[in-house]
């Protein structure tokens, strides 16, 4: 992953922005029908896993964190939130985009000059996908790594459902934060 060089493109447009917020409507919905499209077994049109191209996973994804590590999460935050991906703005293998959580804590939705990597409702994610893995860095500030997400394409999902770990990286993280367990499904239609 070329993690460096993303730094200088952090920002979200406005359009990122407004399909994030749009995206967040609707998720449970999504989560239901996504789940059931996931079901569908591999055919000519269903790769496998290792054979997900990154521009596959382009659109709106329901994340969902999941297990017993979900009470981690920083205070204030919900366990659902919404993914945009794309086509990273610099490296056209590579994804960019974001994540929007509805944050109901002021304490967990510091502005971003609140300390070197504070958390906020609307992130940048950037990273890679490789045979199958996907590893992304997101940033609450354009400018630090305020976590990790590293996971895989659930085998005969079609590139429709994803599950990983995501790390709380920021400096408001404990030294112990444990991996938190998530999911994300692809929404219907993007």
């Amino acid at each position: 992953m070329r993690c460096g060089a993303y730094t200088r493109h952090w920002a979200l447009t406005a359009l990122q922005a407004t399909a994030l917020a749009a995206g967040m409507l609707g998720a449970a919905l999504a989560l239901a029908q996504s789940a059931t499209n996931a079901k569908a077994g591999p055919g000519a049109d269903c790769p496998a896993a290792r054979d997900v191209r990154p521009q596959q996973l382009h659109g709106l994804w329901s994340l969902q964190f999941i297990g017993v590590n979900v009470k981690a999460l920083p205070p204030g935050w919900p366990s659902q939130a919404t993914v945009l991906l794309e086509q990273h703005a610099e490296f056209s293998e590579s994804l960019g985009g974001g994540v929007r959580r509805e944050i109901t804590s002021v304490k967990a939705a510091l502005p971003a000059g609140a300390g070197q990597s504070a958390h906020t409702a609307i992130a940048q994610l950037a990273g890679d996908l490789e045979d199958g893995v996907l590893t992304l860095d997101e940033s609450s500030n354009g400018t630090s790594i305020t976590a990790t997400w590293n996971a895989e394409i659930v085998e005969a999902s079609c590139g429709r459902q994803i599950k990983g770990v995501w790390q709380d990286t920021s400096d408001q993280a404990p030294a112990d934060a444990p991996a938190i367990s998530f999911v994300l499904i692809k929404r219907s239609g993007v």
